[in-house]
């Protein structure tokens, strides 16, 4: 519900989904991931039969359970979702994943897919990770070519879906291991193996900084100092609050909400946030040494230069770190259509030069694919 109100609904959606898998009856979760989806529908984001049959499905749940509801949040609560309740029972195309490969269901398993529509994954498609920036609106001073925005997002893009191929490979252990390692006598593993879970764990940050830089060339925010995820989004004076950077107050003002979810993100994943200890371990991973042990965590011979944790910690947290990013990536699309939005009615005459599919260009597509941008 905070993620919700935070504007940050794609890590909402994540969270009621976790509440599902331990409690199916969980009428919060299941209204809350039907907002969710309807709210999608309403933006125009994702297919929209598929987001409503997953809605319906959610909420038809939550009819045959009301008590659930009742008990957790009150009746009042419950009353107020009555018009959440009339939606239509059934409607739309479920994600069908017969025949799917064993990567693709691990990506549907846990939405992360670089797709608008949020739950499960279009196989129809040849490219089911479609995602893309629509529209990028310049004024006539500009430099000619393409704008480099579509070649930053094309890098962020093919990165997180770099780190989530290897995330897949390792989990599912399908490495061949040429190495000889000596054994340290704690349960440690050492490999190909736990070395790209740690890879990909650190790409998912990568990405994120990526996304900071991507932000700065969007709104054309001079660079005067290094930027990270961690001091895009706001100035820091000693002994003063915490403000918006100059260059993004008119743009949330203006109603850009997903600047909003990022900035959010941005400060959950610093000292003290909720998501902390997945930037600690990227850090520990990439400065010092992480090393993971299949039977708890206590190493031989401690050291002030590694980090130690348990196999299936690590597992859980690479999940969610992916998780994260994914949601960064849709919230910077996002970000680039409200600003799109802010801007129109103050834009003149238009000249359009169409973005070609990169596929077609390369001869890899055929034609039915040759402007997707």
């Amino acid at each position: 519900n905070a993620f919700s109100k935070a504007h940050r609904w794609v890590e909402a959606y994540d969270a009621y989904s976790r509440v599902l898998e331990h409690d199916g009856k969980n009428g919060v979760a299941l209204t809350g991931a039907a907002k969710i989806l309807l709210r999608c529908i309403e933006r125009g984001i994702g297919n929209a039969k598929t987001l409503r049959c997953v809605a319906a499905r959610h909420l038809s749940a939550a009819r045959q359970h009301p008590e659930t509801i009742k008990e957790l949040v009150g009746s009042r609560a419950h009353e107020d979702l009555a018009k959440l309740f009339e939606q239509p029972a059934e409607a739309g195309t479920p994600p069908d994943l017969r025949g799917a490969t064993d990567y693709e269901k691990f990506v549907a398993r846990y939405r992360l897919a670089l797709s608008p529509t949020i739950e499960g994954l279009d196989r129809s498609l040849k490219r089911w990770d479609s995602l893309r920036i629509r529209s990028f609106t310049e004024p006539v001073s500009a430099n000619p070519g393409v704008p480099a925005l579509f070649a930053m997002f094309n890098v962020l893009k093919s990165d997180f879906l770099a780190a989530r191929y290897l995330a897949y490979q390792a989990l599912s252990e399908k490495f061949t291991d040429s190495g000889f390692y000596s054994d340290t006598l704690d349960y440690a593993v050492y490999g190909v193996v736990p070395s790209t879970l740690t890879l990909a764990q650190r790409a998912c940050f990568d990405v994120l900084d990526k996304i900071a830089v991507a932000t700065s060339e969007c709104l054309a925010i001079l660079r005067s100092e290094k930027v990270y995820f961690s001091n895009r989004w706001f100035r820091v004076k000693k002994g003063q609050p915490r403000e918006w950077h100059p260059a993004l107050r008119a743009e949330v003002e203006a109603g850009n909400t997903a600047i909003i979810a990022l900035a959010e993100l941005s400060l959950d994943v610093e000292k003290e946030g909720a998501l902390h200890e997945k930037k600690a371990y990227r850090h520990a991973s990439t400065h010092r040494f992480t090393v993971l042990h299949d039977m708890g965590s206590e190493p031989s011979r401690p050291s002030p230069h590694i980090e130690h944790c348990g196999l299936s910690e690590f597992r859980a947290q690479l999940i969610e770190s992916l998780q994260m990013a994914r949601a960064a990536v849709l919230y910077f699309v996002e970000m680039i259509s409200i600003h799109e939005a802010i801007k129109k009615p103050t834009v003149g005459r238009v000249g359009i030069l169409e973005v070609p599919s990169h596929h077609w260009i390369r001869g890899e597509d055929d034609d039915t694919t040759r402007l997707l941008s």
